[in-house]
């Protein structure tokens, strides 16, 4: 189900931002015209409490001469576990029922409340074609498609590269074209209306996503390679979680957690709960600063990523990488990994029953300020007859901050924002 964006998103982030992604072994192997080469790869993810996702490979890639490939991706992306709902912690236990009356579970006072108990599979097959076309330019077209239980996704690209100063200098242009559908369990539900609510408004909606990438590639000297790359994109449509709420607390004097005669909700107590809504667009912009430096054998990377959009959202990325080779044909590779986010506009960790109900608010926390740490270690090896095989472990922590404006009464003792911690274990293998 599409609940499961509420983590997978990072996860996936994490996963392309790691060490040798699938398929950029494969481009080293030799073949002649008309060999396949494959990558297969099995990725294991796994977070404290939360998703568990398990993410089995696999890239064909055939060689048409002169140049000219194609390449097959495959991928199986099983999820597991529980996501945070968006909902505040309260003084009792709390029952957290799933989409449209499914399943619920009961969680204890003081928690943050989760869904759990769900399972999505996601599959998606991406197809590329590669080649050069007149002198100096060369062109890539692609196509994909991915479809889970209530969400599908079909797009297009293509980029033309163009090199200048003996092929020192690459100049790139591309563009790229999303629509998704979401079918939610039960419907949408109508932004900011009360929690449940009575029937859907629609079954589906849907969204678009146009981007646009310029790139610029520079050999700076024999051992030291730049790339510096601009992005744009547009999102328009359907932009919610159907799955987040809102908690609004009580902020009227009341009683206390355990008078036999109540008097009330107590103090900063969840009274009730209103879906998320947000803007129907998005535009976010990204510069990307790429350096790869040859050291001896060695290679060391470092890159730098700031991105922007227009709700309030400013993000930056720092990643270090040092590809050490010994034995001739083992390598080990260190990777170091820091981002740090502001939260969006109308982001609010939940709302005091005082405030005006706001035309856009979300306490989805992927739009909360917060910072995170990626530290991993990649060991890999070449084998007879051009095959490679590798391993990669890492772990990823999160952590951020709370909301000054809802910690009153009983919120003041709860952790608003809980810590994520996750492991990532990623094999492949290349024949």
């Amino acid at each position: 189900m599409q609940l499961k964006k509420n983590r997978s998103g990072l996860k996936r982030a994490l996963l392309a931002s790691g060490c040798a992604l699938l398929g950029t072994t494969a481009e080293k192997a030799a073949a002649a015209p008309g060999d396949w080469n494959f990558d297969a790869g099995l990725l294991y993810y796994t977070e404290v409490d939360g998703i568990t996702a398990k993410e089995p490979e696999l890239l064909a890639r055939r060689d048409f001469g002169g140049d000219a490939y194609l390449k097959l991706n495959l991928v199986v992306d099983s999820l597991t576990g529980a996501t945070p709902t968006g909902g505040m912690p309260s003084s009792k236990s709390q029952t957290v029922t799933g989409p449209s009356g499914g399943s619920s579970s009961s969680q204890g006072a003081g928690v943050t409340p989760v869904q759990g108990g769900f399972h999505d599979t996601r599959k998606a097959a991406t197809a590329t074609w590669d080649q050069p076309f007149a002198e100096l330019w060369h062109w890539e077209a692609s196509g994909n498609y991915s479809i889970e239980h209530d969400f599908k996704s079909l797009g297009a690209s293509t980029l033309f590269a163009r090199d200048f100063d003996r092929r020192n200098t690459t100049v790139s242009a591309g563009v790229a074209y999303e629509h998704d559908d979401v079918f939610p369990i039960g419907g949408i539900p109508e932004p900011l209306s009360q929690v449940p609510q009575s029937s859907p408004v629609t079954a589906d909606r849907g969204k678009t996503v146009k981007s646009v990438l310029l790139g610029l590639t520079q050999v700076m000297d024999h051992d030291w390679v730049a790339k510096l790359n601009f992005s744009y994109g547009d999102s328009d449509g359907y932009l919610n979680d159907p799955y987040k709420v809102v908690s609004i607390i009580n902020t009227h004097l009341g009683g206390k957690s355990g008078l036999i005669i109540p008097l009330g909700p107590p103090l900063g107590e969840p009274i009730s709960q209103i879906y998320e809504n947000r803007p129907g667009t998005r535009h976010e912009k990204g510069l990307f600063l790429d350096n790869r430096v040859a050291l001896s054998g060695d290679v060391l990377s470092v890159a730098y990523r700031y991105a922007w959009d227009d709700w309030g959202i400013r993000s930056n990325i720092v990643e270090l990488r040092y590809r050490w080779a010994f034995a001739n044909d083992y390598y080990l590779q260190p990777h170091l990994r820091w981002y740090r986010q502001s939260a969006a506009d109308f982001y609010h960790r939940g709302l005091l029953d005082s405030d005006t109900i706001p035309e856009f608010v979300s306490a989805d926390y992927r739009l909360a300020a917060f910072t995170g740490r990626t530290v991993g270690l990649e060991l890999g090896a070449r084998l007879s007859g051009g095959r490679t095989v590798s391993l990669r472990i890492e772990h990823y922590s999160q952590g951020g901050g709370s909301d000054p404006h809802v910690e009153v009464g009983e919120q003041t003792g709860y952790d608003l924002f809980p810590g994520l911690s996750a492991n990532i274990v990623q094999v492949d293998f290349t024949f």
